[in-house]
């Protein structure tokens, strides 16, 4: 009987399903990405004071490079407020955030009132002078317009929450040209996606929005879940005040950020991410996420079952093309902007990477969850 059912045409038909509702979705993505209107205005008249709050681990080596990139913004220093919250470095973080502080009169260092990200960002929130926050990750480089677009954006259309685009800086190698055709591939998944209507998700690393937005709930980070802080307080906004979101399409205000180094480390990461999708409560995001999951592991399980029964080989393949199509279509629209697009010569190769990387990232991160109160660190 489960033989049967395996090899069944209603079991295909239905896998076949999953895959033609993947390719619209991507699609849809697409069509979003390209509806988005581009956005390089800068803020001719600036008035208005930001702060902008950096949550700092050890960061040691990356911090300098993002001292230079903010001292360099066109966005009046008068009006900018650098707060660097060290949560708990054991290295010189703390050394340089000090000596920043006695360099620039607009930075101020501050000790984490708790542990974690989320904590020393509502620390940083707690202290600052202005009602518009920033955010950004210490190895984050945002370029010399970043403020002032994302002020143009908010001033032009009354936003309350802007999500700017983040790419990878260009690395040599397969692996290094993988990881950055992939960045693509997420920041244009989450543009695409709020270009439709429905945004999913966002990158803390070029986030800005009213400081009020932290007060809608108890909870907006949802704290008790490790990482998520920037798609936690999306997903808030999304509920009480979705009016209020924009979500800029803006080479001026990108900010380039280091991956990470190896494919251990780069696989933790992306199974941390997967980790926090059990606790999402937005059911766009979830329909999205399930999509995706689905379609890779149907590519797998077909891919398999070619071992069994050679027929289920042709049909690995039919999976295969009616995902790339679609997946190549959008990312040439990505990289295209981005002036990126030689990264497409290696799509073929990623693709038969892709779901199998997928597969196993996505069920590392949902088996680490904490169910019943197990995991995290108990």
């Amino acid at each position: 009987m489960i033989r049967t059912l395996f090899f069944s045409p209603l079991l295909q038909g239905a896998l076949l399903l999953t895959l033609f509702l993947y390719a619209g979705m991507i699609l849809w993505f697409r069509k979003g990405w390209i509806n988005l209107p581009v956005f390089e205005e800068v803020c001719r008249h600036p008035e208005e004071k930001v702060s902008v709050i950096i949550p700092c681990h050890n960061e040691q080596e990356n911090l300098p490079g993002l001292m230079r990139a903010l001292a360099r913004q066109s966005y009046p220093a008068a009006l900018t407020e650098i707060l660097l919250v060290d949560d708990h470095s054991t290295d010189h973080t703390a050394t340089i955030m000090e000596q920043a502080a006695k360099e620039h009169a607009n930075i101020k260092m501050l000790q984490n009132r708790g542990k974690g990200k989320k904590e020393a960002l509502l620390t940083g929130a707690e202290a600052c002078a202005s009602s518009w926050i920033f955010t950004t990750d210490a190895d984050a480089r945002p370029g010399p317009h970043w403020i002032s677009v994302m002020m143009a954006c908010r001033e032009n259309t009354k936003a309350g929450f802007v999500a700017g685009p983040v790419k990878t800086f260009p690395q040599k190698g397969i692996f290094a040209r993988f990881r950055e055709l992939e960045s693509f591939s997420l920041m244009g998944a989450g543009m695409g996606a709020a270009g439709t209507g429905h945004p999913l998700y966002c990158n803390g690393a070029n986030m800005a929005y009213e400081k009020e937005l932290l007060f809608l709930t108890s909870d907006p980070l949802h704290k008790k879940t490790p990482s998520g802080d920037d798609v936690f307080l999306l997903h808030t906004v999304k509920r009480h005040r979705p009016e209020s979101i924009r979500f800029l399409k803006s080479r001026e205000a990108t900010v380039t950020i280091k991956d990470k180094s190896g494919p251990g480390m780069f696989l933790r990461q992306r199974s941390r991410w997967a980790s926090k999708s059990p606790a999402y409560r937005d059911r766009d995001t979830l329909l999205a996420a399930g999509t995706v999951f689905l379609t890779n592991l149907i590519i797998v399980f077909a891919i398999a079952a070619g071992f069994l029964k050679p027929a289920w080989g042709w049909w690995a393949l039919l999976f295969y093309l009616i995902k790339s199509i679609p997946d190549f279509l959008f990312l040439h629209s990505i990289t295209s902007f981005y002036r990126r697009r030689n990264l497409l010569g290696i799509f073929l190769l990623a693709g038969l990477f892709y779901p199998f990387y997928i597969t196993a990232t996505a069920l590392a991160g949902i088996c680490s969850y904490p169910f019943r109160g197990k995991g995290w660190g108990k």
